[in-house]
């Protein structure tokens, strides 16, 4: 096998499984159905991976964890951190709000299926939930430096608070499959945003 492959075969693995996680969960994705999407063997599965388990590991690195980091890892680089939270949350709904109304959140799906059984797999949600909420706080702290936020309000409870009330909004959206409770939701986060600034 060339190089190419590999990178191409492995590739595909990890999409065609984050794809029916998304979709079917964790538990409802089987080794049979992965094999079925990218129509390989399970030998050629096992060449790249040990089981599911290791396969959700790398999802949650090379897709979940990523796709945070780009999202939110800038959210502090404005004059107005608290604006620029506003605008994420917006980019949030526009991209994501009928994948999220019929998938859920696929990082917030892996945590409710795995938290509670998984010790060591949680540690790795949590860290994603944490560097989340780690970039709001600096947005946060940022803001609070500039007398844009109320100092009463303590930057990494309220980045916790929006990252909860987020991962709800979208819960909520899942549970009625109807984006408008994703909107509403997310407008009632932007009015406490403008609540506790001067926006």
């Amino acid at each position: 096998m060339s190089n190419n492959h590999n990178i191409d075969v492995r590739d595909a693995i990890i999409n065609k499984s984050y794809l029916l996680m998304l979709n079917k969960g964790y538990k409802g994705t089987t080794i049979d159905g992965i094999l079925n999407e990218v129509n390989i063997s399970k030998g050629s599965l096992y060449y790249y991976f040990k089981s599911k388990r290791d396969i959700a590991n790398i999802i949650l690195d090379e897709i979940i964890k990523k796709e945070f980091f780009i999202e939110w890892h800038d959210v502090h680089i404005s004059k107005n951190p608290i604006k620029n939270i506003i605008k994420k949350i917006n980019l949030t709904y526009d991209k994501k709000a009928n994948l999220y109304s019929l998938t859920g959140c696929p990082l917030g799906n892996l945590i409710l299926e795995l938290s509670s059984v998984d010790t060591e797999f949680s540690k790795k949600t949590n860290s994603i939930l944490k560097m989340w909420s780690s970039y709001i706080k600096k947005a946060i702290n940022k803001s609070w430096e500039l007398g844009i936020i109320n100092k009463n309000f303590v930057p990494e409870e309220v980045a916790d608070f929006l990252v909860a009330s987020m991962e709800g909004c979208i819960l909520v959206a899942k549970s009625y499959h109807d984006k408008k409770k994703l909107r509403n939701c997310f407008d009632s986060i932007i009015n406490y945003l403008k609540l506790i600034s001067d926006n």
